[in-house]
């Protein structure tokens, strides 16, 4: 599960699931949502990039969203794209951290902003 996992991860992230009490979780994490086969996580991929049930434009809520730019999963124009349709989002892009680093490095950073 690794190999696919880090296939396309930068170090700061090969970092994290090879060397991390983090990694562990990531990696039990994936193996208990494919334990079963790929219909549900298939069913999450569906949902997250099909159309939703409401414009993101009618979110009224501040919204932040934390990228690093190293992030190999998930582009970083997502959350640009996003943060531009929301009208109360702001976007922290953190240097250096890719998609595993940047929660596990800046988990304190993060919940520190929320209220």
């Amino acid at each position: 599960m690794f190999t696919i996992l880090a296939h396309t991860a930068p170090d700061v992230d090969h970092e994290i699931l090879r060397n991390s009490p983090a990694g562990e979780i990531f990696l039990g994490s994936f193996t208990e949502a494919f334990r079963q086969g790929g219909r549900g996580p298939t069913q999450d991929l569906l949902i997250n990039t099909g159309p939703w049930d409401i414009h993101p434009a009618n979110i009224r809520i501040p919204i932040t969203f934390w990228h690093g730019d190293l992030d190999a999963t998930v582009p970083i124009a997502m959350s640009q794209d996003l943060c531009n349709l929301i009208p109360h989002a702001s976007l922290h892009t953190i240097k250096g951290e890719g998609h595993f680093s940047l929660p596990v490095k800046h988990v304190d950073k993060i919940l520190g902003t929320l209220n």
